[in-house]
This record gives structure tokens, sequence and C-alpha cells, in this order.
């Protein structure tokens, strides 16, 4: 298996802090109206869980299928902790609508990225994966090596 690029291994660590920032953020009294004064409540969080949804999609390797429901059902996971927390603060209280909005801007935000995996040309799909180009326009093929190739050691010969 072809290792992720390394822009791409940063991302569950970056979305795990954004994650703790959320929390942190999302239980400032005013906070959400400060950052985005026009965006409602369920906007705020079907923006925020959306994101770290993006960041896990991009920055995880397996199937489009498995990936695309683990990050839903963690994101689940993740949006019920919030709400839970938000139990225990004095000027919060815990909405299902909130969790939904979570999962919604999730679910959205993954079947828009799936479908672009899917629907990815062989060539993008290279690119994105970070093989194809040596990094300066030339394609690069990969090395043969054994029987028949010019090239291995001399018990391939």
């Amino acid at each position: 298996m072809i290792p992720l690029p390394r822009w791409r291994q940063w991302l569950p660590p970056l979305a795990l802090i954004l994650y703790g920032l959320i929390l942190i953020l999302g239980n400032i009294r005013g906070m959400g109206e400060q950052l985005l004064p026009d965006a409602s409540d369920k906007h705020l969080h079907a923006l925020a869980y959306g994101g770290l949804s993006a960041l896990l999609f991009v920055g995880l390797r397996a199937p489009v299928v498995y990936r695309t429901l683990g990050i839903i059902a963690l994101i689940a996971a993740l949006g019920a902790v919030d709400e839970c927390i938000q139990t225990l603060m004095p000027h919060r209280q815990a909405d299902p609508m909130d969790w939904a909005a979570d999962v919604l801007g999730s679910t959205a935000v993954c079947a828009v990225l799936a479908t672009l995996r899917v629907c990815m040309p062989g060539r993008l799909r290279r690119w994105w994966r970070g093989q194809g180009h040596d990094g300066h326009g030339h394609r690069q093929h990969p090395k043969r090596t054994g029987p028949g190739t010019g090239t291995g050691t001399a018990a391939h010969r």
C-alpha cells in the first residue's frame, strides 16, 4: 500500500485539535454569535462537524464506503459527547437537534467528498495520492526490477 502524502497524515491530528477547540469555544457564552453573527446555532453545528468530517475524510485511508460510514459514526459519537458536556454548563443546554445538525453536516460533507473521490479521473487520483509526478511537472514511471527488465540483481538475469 502506498503511504499517504505527508500533508494528509497531519489532518486527523488537526481534526482532534479542532474538536477540542469546538468543545472549548462552543461552551463560551456568546462565542458562536461573535464568530458568525448571522448564522443560526444549527448552521454552526453543521459547519463545525462538517469541517471535522472533511479533515478526517481526506486524512484517513480506507475504502470510500467504510471511511464514510466510519466518519459519520464517529461524528455522531463526538456530537453526543459535545451535547453531554453542554448539560454541565450553567448557560447551555443539550439539544437533540444540535446533534442532528452535527450528523447532517458530516453526512453532507462525506457524501460530496465520496462522490468526488469515486468520480475522480485516474490521473488526478494519482496526483492526489502523491504519485505520478516528480514535483517539477515530469511524469514518473514506476521502476520495474526483476527478470526481463534489464535491471535487478545478477540472480534475476
